[in-house]
């Protein structure tokens, strides 16, 4: 791996893909079923924040983008001295300019001493307000236990289009479950849904066999994130599987979750409106244009189209991007969007009129 202030930037890619024009490569195995995969003729970088520019705090991490404007977006990012456990990593926020693809403003929200500012999420409320939900770590040394441990999430909210944030607090607990981090959220009509994870410091589950996973769930707020609702808890929802990092999109009356699981499977599962299993596929086992599981994935749709954008953990890390049917959870193509070695790729994605921008760190 090299030093952080090689690696640790933020980069603007944009990509454009043609499929009646690029290669088609066919993967076939008996074992799993086929994956064709897309090659892009088109790709765009422009480096927006570089460690080689900071003195300090220069490791740059966990890009999160919400298009606020047509012409701007704002990111909030770590800034710390490496990728976890440094007590003082801060949370920046950068105003950027897509249409003259300039910065407007950047600076700290979240900076509180002796605590880790690791990871921050947009969440955009029907009202406008704007809020950035952050898991926040501390060290604290634990037989048997990692030592990272979630203080809760900590939020900071604006009421003026993101031009102004209210100092960091805590996030009030969920029907008595204190949360550590806050996945994506998704809006429908005056409620927004939002997937969180407990962890076992939260929820006093550190024992003697040491280590134990948290839970993903659903929650819901009706009041623009003044409180919340417990819905659903999706690792029992879904078999009793410990997982972690999760995507949602709403299809049809219900919702499609994929799911990254601490056993090295990459599972996606079609929902009703109550987030009840209706089928779930384990895609690790199915294709082999998945190696092993997707870091930071994001679901989105386009064009009438579903994508699952993330990290496979390829060696090194690849950035990729997969086209699938919503009604049976089939993976249709493929297309590998970078592969360099590096941290790891923490992608974002929004479009603008003729370009698809993504976001990630290397």
């Amino acid at each position: 791996m090299r030093k952080a202030r090689n690696i640790s930037m933020i980069l603007l890619i944009l990509l454009v893909v043609f499929p009646g024009t690029v290669s088609a490569t066919h993967h076939s195995n008996k074992k799993k079923e086929e994956c064709v995969q897309l090659k892009y003729r088109t790709k765009y970088e422009k480096v927006l924040r570089a460690s080689e520019d900071l003195d300090q705090w220069s490791y740059l991490a966990f890009p999160s983008v919400l298009h606020i404007t047509p012409s701007t977006i704002l990111i909030s990012y770590k800034r710390g001295q490496a990728h976890g456990g440094d007590p003082g990593a801060k949370l920046e926020i950068m105003r950027y300019d897509i249409i003259n693809e300039k910065e407007i403003e950047t600076r700290i929200i979240g900076d509180i001493d002796e605590l880790i500012f690791q990871m921050g999420e947009w969440v955009k409320f029907p009202n406008d307000d704007i809020v950035n939900y952050v898991d926040v770590q501390k060290i604290v040394p634990t037989p048997g236990y990692r030592k990272n441990h979630r203080t809760g999430v900590y939020y900071s909210r604006s009421q003026d289009g993101g031009k102004n944030f209210d100092p960091m607090r805590k996030m009030q607990s969920v029907n008595g479950i204190e949360y550590g981090y806050v996945f994506e959220d998704i809006v429908v009509g005056p409620q927004v849904y939002m997937l969180v994870m407990t962890f076992p410091e939260l929820v006093g589950e550190i024992g003697e066999d040491g280590w134990k996973y948290g839970k993903v769930h659903v929650i819901v707020s009706n009041d623009n994130g003044k409180s919340w609702e417990f819905v659903r808890d999706l690792s029992g929802e879904f078999g009793e599987i410990d997982i972690n990092e999760s995507s949602f999109i709403q299809y049809g009356e219900g919702f499609i979750v994929t799911t990254r699981g601490y056993d090295g499977q990459q599972r996606m599962h079609l929902t009703n409106n109550k987030f009840e299993v209706i089928r779930q596929v384990n895609l690790t086992e199915k294709y082999d244009c998945i190696q092993n599981i997707i870091g930071r994935l994001r679901l989105f749709k386009k064009d009438g189209a579903m994508y699952l954008l993330g990290r496979d953990y390829t060696t090194p890390f690849s950035l990729n991007l997969y086209k699938f049917d919503p009604e049976t959870l089939q993976l249709h193509t493929y297309a590998v969007l970078d592969q360099r070695p590096g941290d790891a790729y923490y992608a974002e994605i929004f479009f603008t009129e003729k370009m698809v921008k993504h976001f990630s760190i290397q």
